[in-house]
This record gives C-alpha cells, sequence and structure tokens, in this order.
C-alpha cells in the first residue's frame, strides 16, 4: 500500500478561466440553528431539480425549498414545499415545474402537486399518486403521468383550474404511445411526459426546427454524436446550446458545453458534473444550466457560479462513511472520495491524510487514532499524534473489517462478517471466539469491551473472557429486534445501549435486565453516543435526539430524510454528525 508523503490540502472544483462564483439566497438554516449543515455531500439530495424560466424570474427547486429567482438583481424568494402541503418535509422531493396557460407555476413531485398564482400556492390532491411528468395541451387540460407502483399510466384533467378543496378526480388515458408524437400545436407545455421539454408551442417549434437541422449536422472533432433528443436550449433560430460528451483518448467520457452561432462551434469544458437542465437566457446572451451545487451561466467567454446551499456551508464534498474526535479535539472524517480527512474548524477546510480509502476509525484514550481500510491485502493505522504507522492485516484475515474500537490499553478490536474477532496490541493479532460473527463494539467505563453480533447476545470480555450478560428468548418478534444491532454505546455506571434495525428500536441493560425504552421519533436509529457527561445522543432518520438520563430532546435539523451514519462528540460538548447529506455539528451552547 503506497501513501502520499504527508498531509495536503483537499482540492476544490476546478475553476474555470474568468469563474467568478456568488452564494445565492443566503442561508436555508438560521445562522443561529443548533444543528447546522457545515459540508454538503457529493451524494446529497441538494442541487438544482428542475429549472423554470417565468418572465423576470427564474424558478429553481431543490430537495428542501422553491426558489423564485430576480435573474436582474439575483435576489430572491424561498418558498417551503412541506409547509404549502400541510405534509412533512421528509416527504417532499419536487423534480418537475411548469406553467399552464394562464401563466401560473405549476410544481410537482414526490407525493405533492403544488400551483402558484403569482400570490400563493395551492396543494392539489390527486388521490395520492406521485406525477412524475406533466403537460398542458392546446385546450388547457393537464396531463399527469404517474409510474408510482403501478407501471406506467396517464391521466387527463379537465381544464387547469383544480377544486378548492377535496381530491381532483382525473380521467385515466390509454395507450401512452401517442404522446410521443410531438405537434407543437397541439401542446402547450410539457415537462419529462414528451421526447422533449418545452414551455410554449413557439419555444416548441423553435426547438422542434434545431433537433431537425441537428439530425443532418456532424459532431465538432472529439464530440460524442447525439442521438435524436439531444439535451439543447436555444435563443434564437442563431444560437444553439448544448450539453454533450467529449471522448477523450484515455478514460472515461466527460461531460462539455456547446455553441453553436449558425457558423460554427465552440467547446468549452465542463467541469461541473452531469445535468439534464438547461435552458438559454436571451437577455443576457447565454445559458443557465442547474448542477448539484445551484446554477452556472456562461455566455461563451467565462462561467459564474451561483451556489443553492446554506451560507454557512461548503456547498458540496465528500461522502461521510464515519467519525472520530481525538483527545486533543481535531474531527477525523472518513470519505469515500478521498479517504481519511482531518478537518480544521476555523477555516472550515479538509487535509488530506496518509490513509487514501475509506475506513474504519475509532480514537484511543492516549490522543491516538486507528483506522481499518481495505480488503485481504488491507492494513489497520495508527497515529499517534504525530505520524503515521501502517500494519497489514494478518494472512489468515482474508476479511473486510465491518466494526473497529480503540482499546485502552493501546490496541485495537475489528469485527468482520465473516471472520471472527480479532484484537491486536501493536505487534501481535489474537483471535476471539464470541459465538457470533459482525459484532457491534463498545468500550464501558473501565475499558471493558462489549459487543453484540448476529444471534442478539450481549456480551462483555473480562480479561480474557467473554461473559454473557443478556441471551434473548425465543421469542422471534425479540429475537428480530436483535439479529440486526445497528449500534451499540456503554453509559458510565456500564448501561450498554443498543439500537435495532427497526422504527424506533431502542434497548437498555441496565441492573442485569433488558428493557425496551421508548424515544420521540418514528425514524430507524442508526447512531448512538454516550458523552463526556454520560449523557445519550441518538441519531435517526429525521434527526437528532439528546438523553440526560430523565428525559428526550429532539433535535431536527430540517432537511430531508436522510441516514446518520456516525456520532462524535467534539470541542466544548459540540456533537458532530455524520449524516447522508453532509456533515452536520449541533452546538448545545447555541440553545
Amino acid at each position: 500500500m503506497q501513501m502520499p508523503p504527508g498531509p495536503t490540502a483537499l482540492p476544490q472544483a476546478a475553476a474555470q478561466k474568468g469563474e467568478t462564483v456568488q452564494l445565492l439566497c443566503g442561508a436555508v438554516l438560521p445562522e443561529s440553528a443548533p444543528l447546522r449543515q457545515v459540508w454538503r455531500s457529493g451524494t446529497s439530495a441538494g442541487g438544482v431539480k428542475a429549472m423554470l424560466r417565468d418572465g423576470d424570474w427564474l424558478w429553481v427547486a431543490t430537495p428542501s425549498d422553491l426558489v423564485r429567482l430576480d435573474l436582474d438583481t439575483l435576489n430572491c424568494t424561498r418558498f417551503d414545499p412541506a409547509s404549502i402541503a400541510g405534509g412533512s418535509e421528509a416527504s417532499i422531493y419536487v423534480s418537475v415545474l411548469l406553467p399552464d396557460p394562464d401563466g401560473r407555476v405549476w410544481a410537482a413531485g414526490y407525493d405533492v402537486l403544488l400551483r402558484f398564482d403569482g400570490r400563493g400556492w395551492q396543494s392539489v390532491d390527486l388521490d395520492g399518486y406521485n406525477p412524475s411528468g406533466l403537460a398542458f395541451d392546446a385546450g388547457g387540460d393537464l396531463w399527469a403521468e404517474d409510474t408510482h407502483q403501478r407501471g406506467i399510466r396517464l391521466w387527463r384533467y379537465a381544464g387547469h383550474e383544480p377544486p378548492k378543496e377535496g381530491v381532483w378526480v382525473g380521467e385515466a388515458v390509454l395507450p401512452f404511445s401517442p404522446l410521443h408524437q410531438v405537434g407543437c400545436d397541439d401542446w402547450f407545455a410539457s415537462d419529462t411526459l414528451l421526447p422533449f421539454d418545452f414551455r410554449s408551442p413557439e419555444e416548441c417549434r423553435l426547438l422542434t426546427g434545431w433537433y431537425e437541422n441537428l439530425s443532418s449536422m456532424i459532431p465538432p472533432e472529439g464530440i460524442v454524436p447525439w442521438g435524436e433528443y439531444p439535451l439543447i436550449a436555444a435563443e434564437s433560430n442563431e444560437r444553439l446550446w448544448m450539453l454533450a460528451r467529449h471522448l477523450p483518448d484515455e478514460g472515461e467520457p466527460y461531460d462539455a458545453l456547446l455553441s453553436f452561432d449558425g457558423q460554427s462551434w465552440q467547446v468549452l469544458p465542463w467541469p461541473y458534473g452531469p445535468t439534464n437542465l438547461i435552458f438559454a437566457d436571451d437577455a443576457r446572451g447565454g445559458v443557465w444550466v442547474g448542477t448539484a451545487e445551484g446554477l452556472v451561466f456562461s455566455d461563451g467567454k467565462s462561467f459564474q457560479r451561483h451556489l443553492l446551499s446554506p451560507a454557512d456551508a461548503i456547498p458540496v464534498g465528500p461522502r461521510f462513511s464515519d467519525l472520530a474526535t481525538t483527545t486533543d479535539g481535531r474531527l477525523w472524517a472518513s470519505t469515500q472520495e478521498h479517504g481519511l480527512l482531518l478537518y480544521d474548524e476555523a477555516s472550515g477546510s479538509w487535509q488530506r491524510t496518509e490513509v487514501t480509502e475509506r475506513a474504519l476509525i475509532s480514537a484511543d484514550d492516549r490522543g491516538g487514532l486507528w483506522a481499518a481500510s481495505g480488503y485481504r491485502d488491507g492494513a489497520v493505522s495508527y497515529f499517534d499524534g504525530e505520524a503515521w504507522t501502517h500494519y497489514p492485516f494478518p494472512v489468515d484475515w482474508p476479511c473486510f473489517p465491518h466494526h473497529i474500537l480503540a482499546d485502552v490499553g493501546g490496541g485495537v478490536w475489528l469485527s468482520s462478517a465473516d471472520c471472527a474477532l480479532r484484537g491486536f496490541n501493536g505487534e501481535v493479532w489474537d483471535e476471539y471466539s464470541t459465538g457470533t460473527w459482525d459484532e457491534r463494539l463498545a468500550r464501558g467505563p473501565r475499558g471493558e469491551v462489549y459487543a453484540i453480533g448476529r444471534d442478539g447476545v450481549l456480551r462483555r470480555l473480562d480479561g480474557t473472557t467473554w461473559k454473557t450478560l443478556f441471551l434473548p428468548p425465543n421469542s422471534g418478534r425479540f429475537r428480530g429486534y436483535h439479529s440486526l444491532a445497528n449500534d451499540i454505546a456503554v453509559g458510565p455506571e456500564g448501561d450498554a445501549w443498543v439500537a435495532f434495525d427497526d422504527v424506533a428500536s431502542l434497548f437498555v441493560y441496565r441492573e442485569s435486565e433488558w428493557k425496551k425504552v421508548s424515544v420521540p421519533t418514528e425514524g430507524k436509529i442508526t447512531a448512538l453516543l454516550v458523552d463526556s457527561q454520560g449523557d445519550l445522543w441518538a441519531g435517526h432518520e429525521f434527526g437528532l435526539l439528546h438523553y440526560d438520563g430523565e428525559s428526550w430532546e429532539s433535535i431536527v435539523s430540517g432537511t430531508h430524510r436522510t441516514t446518520v451514519h456516525s456520532l462524535a462528540e467534539g470541542r466544548g460538548g459540540r456533537i458532530w454528525v455524520a449524516r447522508s447529506d453532509g456533515l452536520y455539528v449541533y452546538d448545545p451552547a447555541e440553545e
């Protein structure tokens, strides 16, 4: 395993010549919010999911809100679709924006259909199904595509004025295929329902003309030939924009932005990732593209990025899998893209480490950190505060580590789904038979090792012998909780808390008894932490829970439903939360 010579600054996305970056709209979360996002994951549902030009406005849909952007001033207004629809924010995911013949804006997505009349939003009930595509025909009737659990099906609704209350009843229309015959005089607007998207009959005719011309045009040198309906936007009959792909000599194809002025092609590099959202801006003389970070505008000479992330959050970062804080307060994060990173709170930046793969990490009580990465020929690595030492996995352990625990004695424990538990003291690997595999591991108040595996048996290592603390009864329901333990944490009195893979499933082993604990959440608990004060923290699908020994406090992040992978305590009692959509920090002092 080759390692780089030392930590280096983690590079940001490559900037283009003449590029400028501007944050739009301010923060999604108030700056004083106790739980705030400090790093948005690259796999977040963040970014732009739909766009719509509405006169001098640009509507932008993100998973958490709807943004109306003034294209002259770049000032914008945010709307919360969850509060509009009167439902849980976790169920809102707008992916379609479309105007109707009267100029009103429609927004559709998972479990929601909304209409904006210029003053406010109205929620429209389509009897529970999810419209994945919308269109308005020349007569003004709404067409909706339904792909939820029953295959593709079309519904037609009379006109475009839904009832004020109750379900809007539509007519099922089959077959689906005739809609693919696009006639611009037959349709007013379409979004994802027809072969290409348009917002008016005039735009439909303009794009249809360009598609006919493109069928006989030869792509610029090095560009992949386009199909029947490539992703295009047109300012006029003389100006076309297109997202296409290069054909490099080596490696995978990558995106390119093309422009055609009626005579020749211009090819611009496109480092902002894949997208299917593009439209031309006649007034500015350029093109807008929706990305995972926000919006990019280009006039063919330079790029301007407009970020839609929270003001105090770095817009796009790595995908987090594990967190740990060493005794000096430093935060370490394991990521899929960049391996193990060290976070600098002061600058909000990351440094690379010698562990270049995604790793399991655990901090000991001596200021050190253990990291296990790789498979078969992988290694467990130790950082003593100044330098790394790397130890290869034992040759008789051809396994992938699932869980790690730093030992108070200076060693480390590794568990796997396919191999027995191993302990390593820096020189010798020992094998321990616990009667099961894939143990979740936790350290007790006096350095004991607690483990719970697939069989639901809770064990504690006393010296060199594993003692069974709890054996689940033969009840299938009770045993079912223990067959899928998500995490374990042990308190200062030896109370063992275990979260299982079921909704709101939390148990505690206390005074030789196993009890189920009632928790104020409807989500699965996926990560546990006992802090330095002995309080319990539980990460779940909708946020964070805090238990002080007497009562629960619920801390909700205000973002969409996601998974908490890991929790860690940092300086000043701050709780770090690694979620699927990024890195968060909870500061009790800001309550």
